[in-house]
């Protein structure tokens, strides 16, 4: 069923967002990120990195970018576990946890997602100037970059994640 989600919000992000104009093209919301962040904390690395890169690869055929997406997602896996190393709860992750608002919290969520977000979109601009001199202003594009698609991520974690339902005793 995760596949499948990837696929759907990839799609989504190929023929819908990213036609969008935000902060007048200098920012560029990467939605699909939503179903990369809901993969279980504790997935193996080889999960991130397959699902990261094979997200990157169907948005590279989708919007003809030639890798610069599987890239970025690959760049994405790689700093995925230190992102969940730095936010991890005192006591630590349990086996259960996912990555929702009703799983460790909105403040866990909108930071998880603002540094994966920035690592993505900074590496996304950064690959696409190609040039050392630009490297500077995609740098900003990347921070205003992740920090709509933070917020965006927050805000669909609370209108399609579901509640998970209490068991009574």
């Amino acid at each position: 069923m995760s596949a499948l989600r990837i696929l759907f919000w990839v799609l989504l992000q190929a023929f819908i967002v990213s036609e969008m104009v935000v902060f007048s093209g200098h920012a560029a919301p990467q939605l699909h990120l939503f179903s990369l962040l809901l993969i279980p904390i504790q997935s193996s690395r080889f999960v991130w990195l397959f699902g990261c890169a094979a997200a990157g690869l169907a948005l590279d055929i989708a919007l003809g970018t030639y890798g610069l997406h599987m890239v970025s997602g690959t760049f994405l896996a790689l700093c995925m576990p230190i992102i969940h190393r730095a936010f991890a709860p005192r006591e630590g992750y349990e086996v259960s946890d996912m990555g929702t608002v009703y799983s460790l919290g909105f403040r866990w969520v909108l930071s998880t997602s603002f540094f994966a977000a920035w690592a993505y979109c900074t590496a996304v601009e950064v690959i696409s100037a190609s040039q050392f001199h630009l490297i500077g202003g995609s740098a900003l594009r990347g921070l205003v970059g992740g920090l709509t698609t933070a917020v965006m991520v927050a805000v669909l974690q609370y209108l399609i994640v579901r509640r998970p339902k209490h068991k009574r005793n």
